[in-house]
């Protein structure tokens, strides 16, 4: 799937939907959803950033598949 959209983003293919977003919210949800992928290869993950992230127009599911790919990559 990273081939994929590294794939379109270099065709300029990738779309965006850039709304308003809680960074914070969507990090700690990312992260939370892959703690159990790391328990279960013998990391841990844990997550501390300040509370009062401001709000950002971006991506969501941009900014998900990047902390998905940093704890990816940490974990192997």
């Amino acid at each position: 799937d990273n081939v994929l959209d590294f794939s379109r983003l270099e065709r300029q293919v990738k779309e965006f939907d850039f709304q308003p977003v809680n960074k914070g919210e969507v990090i700690a949800s990312t992260v939370e959803a892959a703690r159990l992928y790391a328990e279960q290869r013998g990391a841990a993950v844990s997550l501390r950033m300040v509370s009062d992230l401001p709000e950002i127009r971006a991506d969501k599911g941009a900014i998900s598949q990047m902390v998905m790919n940093l704890i990816d990559n940490a974990v192997k």
